[in-house]
Protein backbone atom coordinates (compact mmCIF):
# COMPACT_ATOMS: atom_id res chain seq x y z
CA UNK A 1 0.00 0.00 0.00
CA UNK A 2 1.00 3.59 -0.90
CA UNK A 3 0.81 5.57 2.17
CA UNK A 4 -1.03 8.89 1.62
CA UNK A 5 1.23 12.07 2.30
CA UNK A 6 -1.77 13.05 4.85
CA UNK A 7 -0.90 10.15 6.91
CA UNK A 8 -0.30 10.97 10.58
CA UNK A 9 3.69 9.40 11.13
CA UNK A 10 5.73 9.49 13.88
CA UNK A 11 9.68 9.63 14.22
CA UNK A 12 10.24 6.24 14.10
CA UNK A 13 8.21 5.90 10.98
CA UNK A 14 4.78 4.35 12.30
CA UNK A 15 1.00 5.52 11.46
CA UNK A 16 -1.78 6.36 13.32
CA UNK A 17 -4.69 4.43 12.86
CA UNK A 18 -8.17 5.12 14.69
CA UNK A 19 -10.43 2.42 15.52
CA UNK A 20 -14.23 3.22 15.57
CA UNK A 21 -14.95 1.80 18.83
CA UNK A 22 -14.41 4.32 21.60
CA UNK A 23 -13.00 1.30 23.86
CA UNK A 24 -10.04 0.23 23.92
CA UNK A 25 -9.28 -2.98 21.46
CA UNK A 26 -6.58 -5.52 20.81
CA UNK A 27 -6.15 -6.09 16.93
CA UNK A 28 -3.21 -8.95 15.82
CA UNK A 29 -2.18 -9.37 12.36
CA UNK A 30 0.39 -12.08 11.18
CA UNK A 31 2.63 -11.80 14.18
CA UNK A 32 2.32 -8.23 14.91
CA UNK A 33 -0.39 -7.37 18.17
CA UNK A 34 -1.32 -3.79 18.62
CA UNK A 35 -3.44 -2.38 21.24
CA UNK A 36 -5.26 0.82 20.51
CA UNK A 37 -5.81 2.94 23.30
CA UNK A 38 -8.73 5.09 24.44
CA UNK A 39 -7.93 8.56 25.42
CA UNK A 40 -10.34 11.63 24.80
CA UNK A 41 -12.76 8.43 23.38
CA UNK A 42 -10.88 8.48 20.55
CA UNK A 43 -8.95 4.58 20.34
CA UNK A 44 -6.21 4.79 18.38
CA UNK A 45 -2.56 3.38 17.85
CA UNK A 46 0.71 3.65 16.46
CA UNK A 47 1.43 0.90 13.63
CA UNK A 48 3.86 -0.15 11.78
CA UNK A 49 3.66 0.73 7.72
CA UNK A 50 4.09 -2.46 6.79
CA UNK A 51 1.33 -3.69 8.77
CA UNK A 52 -1.12 -1.21 7.31
CA UNK A 53 -3.05 -3.34 4.51
CA UNK A 54 -3.67 -6.31 7.31
CA UNK A 55 -5.24 -3.57 10.17
CA UNK A 56 -7.44 -1.51 7.08
CA UNK A 57 -9.02 -4.59 5.99
CA UNK A 58 -9.34 -5.80 9.70
CA UNK A 59 -13.57 -6.04 10.08
CA UNK A 60 -15.93 -6.27 13.15
CA UNK A 61 -19.82 -6.38 13.35
CA UNK A 62 -22.39 -6.17 16.25
CA UNK A 63 -25.61 -7.97 17.05
CA UNK A 64 -25.45 -9.87 14.08
CA UNK A 65 -24.78 -7.07 11.75
CA UNK A 66 -22.76 -7.11 8.49
CA UNK A 67 -18.90 -7.09 9.32
CA UNK A 68 -17.77 -3.73 7.91
CA UNK A 69 -14.08 -2.07 7.90
CA UNK A 70 -13.37 -0.50 11.42
CA UNK A 71 -9.91 1.23 11.31
CA UNK A 72 -8.50 3.66 9.56
CA UNK A 73 -5.77 6.53 8.63
CA UNK A 74 -7.16 8.93 11.59
CA UNK A 75 -7.27 12.76 10.40
CA UNK A 76 -5.19 15.97 11.94
CA UNK A 77 -8.07 16.81 14.01
CA UNK A 78 -8.66 13.57 16.22
CA UNK A 79 -4.95 12.69 16.19
CA UNK A 80 -4.07 16.32 18.19
CA UNK A 81 -7.20 15.16 20.18
CA UNK A 82 -5.98 11.67 21.29
CA UNK A 83 -2.31 12.62 21.17
CA UNK A 84 -3.81 15.58 23.64
CA UNK A 85 -6.09 13.86 26.04
CA UNK A 86 -8.71 16.06 24.75
CA UNK A 87 -7.00 19.24 24.62
CA UNK A 88 -6.80 21.13 21.15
Amino acid sequence: MTIPDSAIRNDQGQVLLRYMKQAQEYVKCGSAEYVFVTKANISAAWVNPEDLDCLLAHKASCCGGKAKNVIFLIDETHARRWSNGGGT
